[in-house]
């Protein structure tokens, strides 16, 4: 009796699958735009197995995931954007687009959203001296050991 034993991606049929992502290119929203409440997304795909679809996130949280058809698609749509807060402050979209193998292609774009301030502050951020809340009667608060 002989047995044979292989290591090797499954795949569906038909056939071998393929390994490349898919090509992308963005139109909008360009780095660096102000998005207030709706996004326009225009994104030209490629990929010679064919798209599958396009997911898009804000930060962590995914605001749309759009299904695709075809080996070449021009996407133009335009989506809503949940405003987060008074002030205009960096965001980051990130854009995955899928062929029918699963291979992924994701790019980032950092772009300006309403959103509340990002706690923490920068480096050159002085503050007041009473970010603990405490109302110190106008004194400076107590300096740590």
């Amino acid at each position: 009796m002989i047995f044979a034993l292989a290591c090797a991606k499954k795949v569906p049929p038909p056939g071998k699958g393929e390994f490349n992502p898919p090509k992308v290119i963005i139109i909008s929203p360009l780095p660096e735009d102000t998005i207030k409440d709706t996004l326009m997304l225009n994104i030209l795909a490629t990929d010679s197995s064919g798209l599958s679809k396009i997911e898009i996130k804000r930060g962590n949280n995914i605001i749309a995931i759009i299904p695709l058809k075809g080996i070449s698609v021009s996407l133009d749509t335009i989506l809503n954007i949940a405003k987060r807060g008074d002030g205009i402050f960096p965001d980051t979209l990130t854009i995955n687009v899928f062929d029918r193998w699963d291979n992924i292609s994701t790019l980032r774009i950092e772009v300006f959203t309403f959103r509340e301030k990002p706690r923490g502050g920068k480096k050159d951020d002085k503050g007041s001296g009473n970010e603990g809340g405490e109302d110190s009667g106008g004194e400076a608060p107590p300096k740590g050991p």
